[in-house]
């Protein structure tokens, strides 16, 4: 019975096959997108929805911003969670500015229903998902981002 107690740390070597390296969950990522073929029902607007694994990631259809994205995180060999909320598209053509644009997708809150919308609907993470954020940080967009 002696023999069974350790002082200090044990090293077990297991070299019967190849074993793939777990990354801890540490790190939540947040995009806020278009998503041309997703329902209102399993995506609605202005809505946050969690994203465990590419395979949740098929409600967001294959055209957008958001399956794009979503899609180029994933190809980097890693799954992390990945918080999505999905804003109107704007029309593309001659008459929309850039700043209907971003202002679609900053978004704010909605004067009639005081609903966070856009990038603002991220901060209801919490109360929606239950999860993720202690406290949502922020940034000043970069002029290269506002042009």
């Amino acid at each position: 019975m002696a023999e069974a107690f350790h002082h200090g740390v044990e090293i077990v070597d297991i070299d019967d096959g190849l074993r793939p390296i777990q990354t801890a969950r540490s790190s939540v990522i947040g995009v806020v997108g278009t998503a041309h073929d997703a329902t209102d029902a399993a995506v609605p607007l202005h809505t946050p929805i969690l994203l465990t694994t590419p395979r949740s990631a098929a409600i967001l259809g294959s055209a957008g911003t958001l399956p794009a994205a979503v899609s180029a995180i994933h190809a980097q060999g890693y799954s992390p969670l990945i918080v999505a909320v999905r804003v109107a598209d704007v029309p593309d053509d001659p008459n929309t500015t850039a700043d209907e644009r971003l202002a679609a997708v900053i978004g704010g809150t909605d004067a009639g229903a005081g609903a966070r919308t856009g990038i603002a609907a991220l901060e209801t993470l919490r109360s929606v998902l239950g999860c993720c954020v202690s406290q949502p940080t922020s940034a000043p967009l970069s002029p290269s981002v506002a042009a």
